[in-house]
């Protein structure tokens, strides 16, 4: 697949100034708000993730962004840019899935939770959301770099490019998940296996 990038590139721009407007115009309509001396009660105490996954709450470009990112960064930080964006890509395929959470944030903490609104233990979709361990970014400088790859993710996708080539499912090639053989193999790219659920 050839890629235009000067087109690529001019798209990205275009995401870039669109998210760096919606910031500032979100900023300054929320400066009376900001001022509001009324207390306001939390509508719901449960996580976050929780309710992005359960779609109560609708996250913003912002928040889907840094989901995508962080997924990516947990997944597959030590592969190729090629190999990060088609994880990105399997991400924004569940996305248009109606099988699956309708945003990015939703797909990504896509989970069996109790009742407390908390994730089981090794019941994610993704396994770093729940596997136990810090969710905390140590890598700030990678974080980074993967953060400013997905916009260019977000592009290239939404211009027709999926580097997953409509897979919605992988996994790493040293493990083997009892869903694989439910699923049809597409391709491997660096140490992940590809799949499309049909």
């Amino acid at each position: 697949m050839k890629v235009k990038w000067a087109a690529v590139n001019a798209l990205c721009s275009t995401i870039v100034f669109g998210s760096v407007l919606g910031s500032l115009l979100f900023s300054v309509g929320n400066r009376e708000a900001s001022a509001d001396p009324i207390p306001r009660p939390a509508l719901n105490t449960k996580p976050i993730e929780y309710l992005w996954y359960t779609e109560q709450v609708v996250p913003s470009y912002a928040q889907n962004l840094d989901c995508l990112a962080k997924n990516v960064y947990f997944e597959a930080r030590n592969q190729s840019s090629v190999g990060q964006l088609a994880v990105s890509h399997v991400v924004l395929n569940r996305v248009m899935d109606s099988r699956f959470p309708s945003s990015v944030c939703g797909v990504v903490h896509q989970s069996h939770y109790n009742d407390r609104g908390q994730p089981l233990r090794n019941k994610c979709h993704f396994s770093w959301f729940c596997d136990g361990r810090s969710d905390d970014i140590e890598d700030i400088k990678s974080y980074t770099d993967i953060y400013n790859l997905m916009i260019i993710s977000y592009g290239l996708y939404f211009s027709g490019i999926d580097l997953a080539d409509m897979s919605t499912h992988y996994h790493t090639v040293t493990s083997n998940p009892s869903w694989a053989p439910t699923k049809k193999f597409i391709m491997t790219i660096d140490q992940h296996h590809f799949y499309e659920w049909e």
